[in-house]
């Protein structure tokens, strides 16, 4: 089992010399109890290009690595947040956790995901924490066109007041459960403009798919990305 490990190991590192990039952390904002925003600086990357949301694979421990979504990203500085959810325990939240400005970050690489979002439609996102960079990455994109609307499931009742006077831009309410917002949201309906955007916990992903497809709306209309397990 070690000699499993070692190997393990000595392959990441051969992989991280080959491939890793640097950038810095430029500071770390603590909007609320788990959530994290992280602003980095990534002089090799070429935002202006960005048409699509990214993810970012950061190292987080020796042959640990984690996909974040880049978000309120800013060409010109070469700089943008990664908004990271540490209520659930991990590698990725002990890293989030202890990281401080001027640390290094190394990753892998940088890429896209999805399909571009429509900036002339209307916008639902539902999801939990660990989409907000998700959500903001895809207003950033439609240059904030459309109406955009939705819930962030947030089970604690104190973390979604708090979570709503962190992201006010955001625009979307907060609720405790995936039954609570099948049950009191009006905006599960179809549309002739309504673009739903799914995104988190995995299994409340496929569900909410599921709910949507069972109230009529079309497949074409319901972007998914299913972030953990």
């Amino acid at each position: 089992m070690e000699q499993a490990t070692g190997i393990k190991y000595k392959l990441s590192g051969l992989l991280e010399s080959a491939l890793a990039k640097r950038g810095t952390v430029l500071y770390v904002l603590r909007h609320y109890a788990g959530m994290y925003e992280v602003r980095v600086h990534l002089p090799e990357t070429k935002m202006e290009s960005w048409n699509k949301p990214q993810h970012i694979k950061c190292k987080v421990a020796a042959g640990r690595y984690r996909d974040y979504t880049p978000a309120v990203w800013d060409p010109i500085t070469k700089s943008c947040s990664l908004f990271i959810d540490t209520s659930h325990e991990g590698p990725g939240s002990e890293w989030a956790r202890s990281l401080r400005s001027g640390d290094p970050l190394v990753y892998l690489g940088i890429d896209s995901y999805g399909k571009a979002p429509l900036d002339t439609a209307e916008q639902v996102y539902f999801g939990d924490p660990s989409a907000i960079g998700h959500f903001f990455a895809l207003m950033q994109l439609t240059n904030g066109l459309g109406k955009i609307s939705g819930s962030i499931i947030v089970q604690h009742e104190q973390h979604r007041e708090a979570f709503e006077a962190s992201f006010p831009s955001l625009s979307i309410d907060t609720v405790c459960s995936t039954e609570a917002l099948a049950a009191s949201s009006p905006l599960i309906s179809d549309a002739p403009d309504r673009q739903f955007y799914l995104a988190g916990n995995s299994m409340m992903v496929h569900s909410l798919r599921k709910l949507l497809k069972q109230q009529g709306v079309a497949a074409h209309k319901i972007h998914a990305q299913g972030f953990w397990k």
